[in-house]
């Protein structure tokens, strides 16, 4: 029955955050097809583990050795970039290796920014959907600088 009852809040939790972030279309990656392969490492968290980053969500999936699911995320980013209020490319041989992006709050949370960090290479990739009150810059010095 323990088991039941953590079986129903994952998939409550991950349904909430595939609700919020709808508006984008890298939200499909979030949808759960992730939680048991092999090739690939979900982390999603919330609450006080992250509230020092001012971030109420954190949600990542590192995905290994799978070229066609970098190339499905690859697609999304790039539809996603169209949509966003900030963004940071990096570019190598014309192929998107990295992008940072901000968009705007949805209507379920007016005070929450939303973001997409993103890192690519061959057949790896880290997608990470973040929301929270803090700034795209911010969250690359986090992230990246780590300064």
């Amino acid at each position: 029955m323990r088991i039941l009852k953590l079986i129903l809040l994952n998939i409550m939790i991950l349904s909430s955050f595939a609700i919020k972030a709808q508006s984008l279309e890298s939200a499909i990656h979030f949808d759960g097809r992730y939680n048991k392969s092999d090739k690939a490492v979900v982390t999603y968290l919330k609450g006080k583990k992250i509230k020092d980053y001012n971030l109420s969500v954190f949600h990542s999936i590192a995905i290994n050795e799978s070229s066609e699911d970098v190339e499905k995320m690859n697609n999304t980013i790039l539809n996603d970039i169209k949509k966003a209020t900030q963004v940071e490319q990096i570019y190598s041989q014309n192929t998107l290796k990295a992008c940072y992006m901000q968009f705007n709050p949805d209507d379920k949370s007016p005070d929450l920014n939303r973001f997409l960090l993103y890192k690519s290479d061959n057949d790896n990739a880290v997608i990470i959907y973040l929301e929270g009150n803090t700034s795209l810059d911010q969250l690359i010095k986090i992230f990246i600088n780590k300064k």
